[in-house]
């Protein structure tokens, strides 16, 4: 492509768009430098093309030249208010510079502007969540998972953020769903992320919860808590003894009996002693069940 605009440059030395063209194809190589270099040859022929002043901020962004960046987007607002890109862009750099009251305000307009702009939505959504403002970032989440369905990335951060509120099996379906987008797309860093949160925080959320409803009196609902948590953790040694002991609660000894040798199984190959002879002691229990407990 480079080469296209090379010829198309020679052939009219006074085409800023072919200036522009190759200094878009320059940026997406990471060539910033070369980029930006076209784009202000551009400029200097036009000086009245919105998108180059955008994309040289862009370049400039890349390269850690936030001031000069921002001044490039806010010329690019001024030869066109309307246009949504450029806010989004300033939001962008405003927020890597810690603004991030004036990066909502420009993901506001931007949004304002072009009300389908699915990457919008989701980039505040993540300023929001900085700010301590998490159900208005799901509330963006929702919106850019509307817009495209396939948003891999809203829905970890939304899963992230339903986490945080322990709204576990909504954290649950997104982390999931994050896992399988990825994996469709070959993101295998991307799944592993999520089937990291699933496996260790998402299933430790689900034993805390059921540890807290069995000190309740909610055996039952203890035990659907722990099913989940050794779903997504098969080797979740503590899960299975507490499901054992809420089992018991409820008078069903052989599922509780089950339990504690999965525990001391587990236990056993994960050198855990103390909870080896924890399941032994609840096994030598239900084998002398008039012993004083």
């Amino acid at each position: 492509a480079i080469n296209d605009h090379d010829q198309a440059i020679r052939l009219n030395p006074d085409d800023a768009k072919a200036y522009h063209n190759r200094g878009n194809a320059k940026d997406s190589l990471g060539q910033h430098v070369d980029a930006i270099n076209d784009y202000d040859q551009a400029i200097r022929l036009n000086p009245d093309l919105p998108e180059t002043y955008n994309n040289r901020g862009v370049a400039k962004h890349c390269l850690g030249q936030h001031i000069d960046a921002i001044n490039d987007y806010d010329q690019a607002i001024r030869l066109n208010p309307d246009y949504a890109e450029a806010y989004f862009t300033r939001g962008n750099i405003k927020n890597s510079l810690g603004q991030h009251v004036d990066a909502i305000n420009d993901y506001d307009q931007a949004i304002r502007l072009n009300p389908d702009y699915a990457k919008a939505y989701f980039t505040r959504g993540n300023t929001k969540n900085s700010l301590g403002q998490h159900e208005d970032a799901i509330n963006d989440y929702d919106q850019a998972i509307r817009l495209n369905p396939d948003f891999a990335l809203a829905y970890y951060n939304r899963g992230l953020s339903y986490l945080a509120f322990k709204r576990l099996d909504e954290a649950r379906r997104d982390l999931e769903t994050t896992r399988d987008l990825a994996q469709q797309a070959g993101d295998e860093r991307r799944a592993a992320l999520a089937e990291e949160q699933l496996h260790l925080h998402l299933s430790a959320s689900y034993f805390n919860r059921g540890i807290a409803k069995r000190s309740l009196g909610r055996p039952e609902d203890a035990i659907n808590d722990y099913n989940e948590a050794i779903r997504l953790n098969p080797d979740y040694a503590l899960a299975y003894i507490n499901r054992g002991l809420s089992y018991l609660e409820i008078n069903q000894p052989e599922e509780a009996r089950r339990d504690f040798e999965i525990t001391r199984n587990l236990a056993q190959q994960a050198g855990q002693e103390d909870l080896v002879a924890l399941a032994d002691q609840w096994l030598r229990k239900l084998d002398a069940p008039d012993e004083d407990e």
